[in-house]
Formats: structure tokens, sequence, C-alpha cells
């Protein structure tokens, strides 16, 4: 369950917003709002990631030196 929970956390919030009682304008701003934050959070694992890659391949080449 938590796996499952896990792949499909970022449709839960689309799910919560189409389902709230507002103007179609206002949850068309709150799905831009919720894809800034997802894009900003894939951003971020990017750097995240390719720091730790870099990180390790210059400490890998000052081993070999």
């Amino acid at each position: 369950m938590l796996k499952l929970l896990n792949k499909y956390k970022w449709y839960i919030p689309i799910f919560i917003i189409s389902i709230l009682p507002y103007d179609l304008e206002v949850r068309i701003l709150a799905y831009i709002a919720l894809w800034t934050l997802y894009g900003t959070y894939c951003i971020g694992l990017t750097i995240k990631y390719k720091g730790l890659i870099s990180t390790y391949e210059k400490d890998e080449n000052a081993l070999k030196k």
C-alpha cells in the first residue's frame, strides 16, 4: 500500500483540486501552483544527484593520482 501511495503521490493533490467546489480559474491556478512545485522538486533532485555524482567522480580521480 505504501509503495502504491508513493508511486501516485502527485496524483492525490490533483484529485483533491478536481473535487474542490471553486471556479475553474481557481482550480487552474491551483494546478499551475502544483506543477510549479513538482517541477521545482524534480529540478532539486536533479541538482542534488548531479552534485553527488560529480563530487564522487572528483574524489575517485584524486585517489587515482
